[in-house]
């Protein structure tokens, strides 16, 4: 399972962890959520998660994101990185 340390920059380029739990839609969501136990909102938490391509399908991922509501939004790749990005310019 990825950590929660922040994103670091060498040579300029974002290097973050990865998040990969084992199971279905319900079990992502749950570990996920503890995943950001002790996370007080005040800044932004960029998680790259990943999903076991060779298991889900694509109603798996679309499971999961009815069962996350705030404070998770799924973003594109490109998208993460640039709002990723934007935050580490002003941190």
């Amino acid at each position: 399972m990825g950590d929660r340390r922040p994103a670091s920059r060498p040579a300029g380029l974002p290097v973050i962890g990865n998040f990969s739990p084992q199971g279905r839609a319900q079990e992502y969501r749950d570990t996920l959520v503890r995943h950001i136990e002790g996370w007080d909102g005040g800044r932004p938490l960029f998680i790259a998660g990943a999903v076991n391509a060779w298991n889900w399908a694509p109603a798996d991922i679309a499971e999961l994101s009815e069962l996350l509501g705030d404070p998770f939004e799924i973003v594109r790749g490109d998208a993460f990185f640039k709002l990723l990005r934007e935050v580490m310019i002003t941190v």
